[in-house]
């Protein structure tokens, strides 16, 4: 399954597994299965960067401590590598 990387285009994702451990060339990272909302397309994300796990966390607590069928928009704030993530809960 491919990474999806965040741009600072908008795309709206559904999570579709739980945190699960992958090798990286940085070493071992965590991912969580996605799927485009509007396409139907599967991809992976790391979700080990602290703006991003800061705010999935927090969506993940709303949603009854589950990850599974949590939806939510996912962006970068520029195409900066280092610039942070822009995520926002869907309902």
């Amino acid at each position: 399954m491919d990474t999806l990387k965040a741009k600072p285009q908008t795309a709206k994702l559904t999570i579709t597994s739980n945190p699960y451990v992958g090798f990286t060339p940085f070493g071992y990272q965590p991912f969580v299965n996605v799927k485009k909302i509007d396409n139907e397309e599967e991809y992976k994300i790391n979700i080990s960067p602290r703006s991003l796990a800061n705010e999935l966390n927090k969506l993940f607590e709303e949603n009854n401590n589950k990850w599974i069928d949590l939806k939510f928009s996912f962006a970068k704030e520029s195409s900066d590598p280092k610039s942070k993530y822009v995520i926002e809960k869907i309902e």
